[in-house]
């Protein structure tokens, strides 16, 4: 399964399990409870989004939306395979760079300095790039143009 470590399965495994019986019998109690007397009840729900608004960090000329898909009414991707590789591919890089920055939201702000970010993305983009390159041949301008501005970061 993917080359995890038996601990790190048996950690996936149980926390799938088991979110039934935090979120139907503990969860309650706790809050409930109180156990905790500086806490209130658990109720914040924070909500992310993976938008290509939101994904910053790698840009190429200036350029607002390199989505191509929304083009023709947004049926554009049916026009050609290089628009649809084009947005898939940016759609991998978009997901890195959001899931970079929510995983560091959750990171204690006392070790947020403690890491490199943009290091942890260039080497995501650099692999996401290098995967991608082997399958996406409609698209060599713009893998060559994205390897730049990664080098860039």
């Amino acid at each position: 399964m993917l080359g995890l470590e038996p601990a790190s399965r048996d950690a996936i495994l149980i926390g799938y399990l088991g979110y039934f019986f935090w979120d139907i019998i503990l969860r309650p109690t706790v809050s409930a409870l109180s156990l905790d007397t500086d806490a209130g009840p658990i109720e914040e729900i924070l909500v992310d989004r993976i938008s290509p608004e939101d994904a910053t960090s790698l840009r190429l000329d200036g350029r607002k939306s390199v989505l191509l898909g929304r083009s023709f009414a947004s049926f554009g991707g049916f026009l050609g395979r290089s628009i649809r590789e084009n947005d898939y591919l940016w759609g991998r890089l978009h997901a890195v760079d959001r899931l970079f920055d929510i995983l560091l939201s959750t990171a204690p702000a006392s070790v947020r300095g403690n890491f490199d970010i943009v290091a942890l993305k260039k080497c995501a983009f650099e692999r996401v790039l290098a995967e991608e390159e082997q399958q996406l041949h409609a698209i060599p301008t713009l893998i060559a143009q994205l390897r730049e501005a990664v080098g860039r970061l």
